[in-house]
């Protein structure tokens, strides 16, 4: 009886919830998610797809994992690159397409010469020591090698994937940008035979790096899932 009064009382207080919710979101100036995709627009014609040069880094444990497992790396980067593309090409104004002329280039023989400490400019410039684990480590410590580069404007965006931290990481807003901190993005490989299996969360990468700021969560005041 007491379990069936709290499956009640919570059953009513998650509508008092949604009632809430539904008068005090449009007060808030938070709006509800699209339930479809918006058809892109050309505000400007003609419009054309804008390539974002890129460079692809492989973090020297992904690299090793991937050969001792005997997966095609190329093509699991080819087909991850296809999917993101698929993706930027609804964007406004002719959208985006991720153009990289050169094969993925193992991190420690790279022209990014890595070190086994970085500045943490976010913890007032205190050098740490590297952790694999830690995927703020992997985009700092990418990003000062990176920003040392004579050449760093060769390409729009350099990005490492590692296999052994979580999620994604980006410098917001960085494309084009001559000046700053570096454009770099860092994709973790949680799948080393699908590579696809995360690349909604690597289209959201480089949409913040062509200037997104905010997540849905702050720009909505509900969860379309």
């Amino acid at each position: 009886k007491q379990w069936y009064q709290r499956r009640v009382h919570g059953s009513r207080a998650m509508r008092r919830l949604a009632i809430i919710l539904l008068f005090i979101l449009p007060v808030m100036g938070l709006s509800e998610p699209e339930k479809v995709s918006p058809i892109s627009q050309c505000q400007a014609p003609p419009c054309h797809v804008r390539k974002i040069k890129t460079k692809i880094y492989i973090d020297d444990a992904l690299w090793n994992g991937m050969q001792e497992n005997d997966v095609d790396l190329e093509k699991q980067v080819e087909k991850t690159v296809v999917m993101i593309n698929k993706a930027l090409a609804e964007l406004d104004n002719g959208g985006y397409e991720i153009q990289y002329d050169q094969p993925p280039v193992k991190l420690n023989t790279s022209d990014v010469k890595v070190g086994i400490k970085y500045k943490d400019r976010l913890d007032n410039n205190r050098r740490k020591i590297f952790c694999s684990y830690d995927i703020m480590a992997h985009t700092l410590r990418f990003q000062e090698a990176a920003r040392k580069m004579p050449n760093i404007n060769d390409v729009n965006i350099r990005s490492i994937l590692p296999s052994n931290s979580k999620t994604g990481m980006a410098e917001e807003n960085c494309v084009c940008q001559e000046h700053g901190h570096g454009c770099v993005i860092v994709l973790t490989i949680r799948h080393h035979n699908d590579w696809t299996f995360d690349g909604n969360i690597f289209t959201h990468e480089f949409g913040h790096a062509l200037g997104a700021e905010l997540h849905d969560d702050q720009f909505y005041g509900l969860n379309s899932f």
